[in-house]
């Protein structure tokens, strides 16, 4: 069930802006909208479906690089003030953003375990990353 969830997830993500601005604009980087995760994600969870070996290490820093680090460090672009400034709304939703982004990636890392993650942890991080009906669409259908 929770590799059922796991993908689900995973692959609305990657269809997913991670944040809208101002005007209902998409937040961008230097190569257009974050999304909330990313095929490189799709990809990976592709090999660790098959049970080809993954490469852990090699995983867990191309997500430490992605954004400029930011995405699994949200809270560096975390807004200093909270006022109605362009500036601070720009940095509250490239908080957002990331802190999505850095959800997605925990979900991932759960399968780093021997064993299979706990449902309740993937579930988690799908309802505060923005999928939680994701999820439980997917509950729904399984229990039926």
């Amino acid at each position: 069930m929770a590799a059922v969830v796991t993908r689900a997830v995973v692959e609305a993500a990657a269809q997913t802006v991670a944040a809208t601005g101002n005007e209902g604009k998409p937040v961008c980087g230097a190569d257009g909208p974050y999304q909330v995760a990313e095929l490189a994600d799709l990809a990976f969870l592709n090999e660790l479906a098959q049970g080809t070996p993954v490469d852990w290490a090699a995983y867990n820093s191309e997500v430490a690089q992605r954004h400029d680090g930011n995405a699994t460090i949200p809270h560096l672009s975390g807004p200093l003030d909270l006022d109605d400034s362009d500036q601070s709304l720009t940095a509250r939703m490239l908080y957002i953003a990331f802190y999505r982004t850095a959800l997605i990636a925990e979900l991932i890392r759960h399968w780093q375990r021997p064993t299979s993650p706990s449902l309740a942890d993937i579930v988690y991080c799908a309802k505060v990353a923005g999928f939680g009906s994701v999820a439980v669409t997917i509950l729904e259908r399984q229990c039926r």
